[in-house]
């Protein structure tokens, strides 16, 4: 196929059927570093094909981010005897701690093992009618948390009660 250099998955090679020409993946796996330079450092998808048939999009960790920007989580804060649990309803966890900090931790822990075992179980999850709609937000924790930001994803869209600072200042007891 020559260099990556010169491949431009942009431009028309007379293919009427698609504007972008996808790149094998056998080019892919020769020219790795050059393909994941162009979707992570210059913010461009690549388009990669297998047999012709099977296609995907290698896109940067910040693109991926970009995409799911309008994708939000609720998290609701419940006061317990003793406790606080904070809900997540998009993805139906809970955390549960002795102040709403400790609630907090807790809660990022179970997002994080829900979108583990989300990725791991993904054709059963994304069949199951109680489940498939989890996928852009499972897209936008797995992002946020491999860029350190999980916390900041997860509550940025929340305003704190006067309730719970007081439950945020204090341990519920």
């Amino acid at each position: 196929m020559g260099s990556y250099e010169s491949y431009n998955p942009y431009v028309n090679s007379g293919n009427q059927e698609s504007g972008v020409k996808p790149l094998n993946l056998s080019d892919v796996r020769y020219r790795i570093s050059e393909v994941f330079t162009d979707a992570v450092l210059r913010y461009g998808p690549v388009p990669i094909a297998r047999g012709g048939k099977d296609l995907g999009v290698l896109l940067g960790i910040d693109e991926i981010a970009r995409l799911v920007e309008g994708i939000s989580f609720e998290p609701e804060v419940f006061k317990e005897a003793g406790a606080v649990s904070v809900w997540l309803p998009e993805f139906q966890v809970y955390g549960r701690g002795k102040d709403l900090a400790a609630a907090r931790l807790d809660l990022l822990d179970e997002v994080r093992d829900y979108v583990r075992e989300y990725l791991e179980e993904i054709d059963s999850y994304r069949a199951a009618p109680n489940r498939r709609a989890h996928f852009p937000h499972i897209i936008k924790a797995l992002a946020a948390d491999l860029t350190g930001h999980l916390d900041l994803v997860i509550f940025a869209d929340r305003r704190i009660t006067q309730a719970e600072e007081g439950l945020a200042a204090a341990n519920v007891r």
